[in-house]
């Protein structure tokens, strides 16, 4: 789990022949590294993408906060709703949870109720005017559509802290039957304005403008990608 662990080669002089230190190359360090915690992973849930974060969680280390963000991944429903809020994304600007109702909470609620057993792509933006939720059914092919909006901004922000995958703070992280996380993707600006959205047919490479870290949550020692 490195970032833009890109790979060099040493050549000694006058050779063409390729060595490395004794200990190998060091790889590249990032705070947006996951440690895993007692993470399983499920199949493939749709095609072109790898599998899914099933159980346990993930914590990145420390980093600065800032604005405009989007954080957008892809989740399928539990099969039955949790009895009390679980959380999907945890400990950044604001927490992304799984309702009791079935909804996605991101400051306010989604007007969206889940289907259980479905796979939805959910985006999820904050800014200094507003907050935003947009979802698609992709099981049902459904059409992508902002389900929540406010004009509630944040103005201040934290010196620093992690983000959470299933994760917050020990407490209410997502645990539910047959709930499922992949392709997390966190962006440096607002991703998605306006009413209706078209979303993502296969996963991010890492390489896109805006993209800060992406977790494919694929399988374990997941990859961590920032730009």
């Amino acid at each position: 789990m490195v970032a833009n662990n890109t790979r060099f080669t040493i050549a000694a002089p006058g050779s063409t022949t390729t060595n490395a230190p004794p200990s190998g190359l060091v790889a590249a360090t990032s705070q947006f590294t996951l440690t895993e915690t007692s993470t399983t992973y499920g199949a493939q849930e749709q095609t072109g993408f790898g599998g899914t974060l099933s159980g346990g969680y993930g914590i990145s280390g420390t980093f600065s906060l800032f604005l405009p963000a989007t954080i957008e991944f892809w989740f399928t429903a539990p099969s039955s709703a949790p009895a009390s809020t679980q959380y999907i994304i945890g400990n950044f600007i604001n927490f992304v949870s799984l309702r009791t109702d079935m909804k996605i909470g991101f400051n306010g609620s989604s007007s969206l109720v889940m289907t259980a057993g479905h796979r939805y792509h959910i985006a999820c933006t904050v800014t200094l005017t507003g907050h935003a939720i947009y979802m698609t059914d992709i099981t049902a092919a459904g059409s992508g559509t902002r389900v929540y909006s406010d004009s509630s901004g944040v103005a201040t922000l934290p010196a620093g802290t992690n983000l959470g995958i299933r994760y917050l703070n020990g407490t209410g992280n997502l645990t539910q039957a047959g709930a499922t996380v992949d392709e997390v993707v966190l962006w440096d600006y607002e991703k998605y304005t306006g009413t209706t959205y078209t979303a993502p047919s296969a996963p991010y490479t890492g390489l896109e403008a805006g993209i800060v870290a992406r977790y494919p949550l694929d399988t374990s020692g997941v990859e961590v990608v920032c730009a």
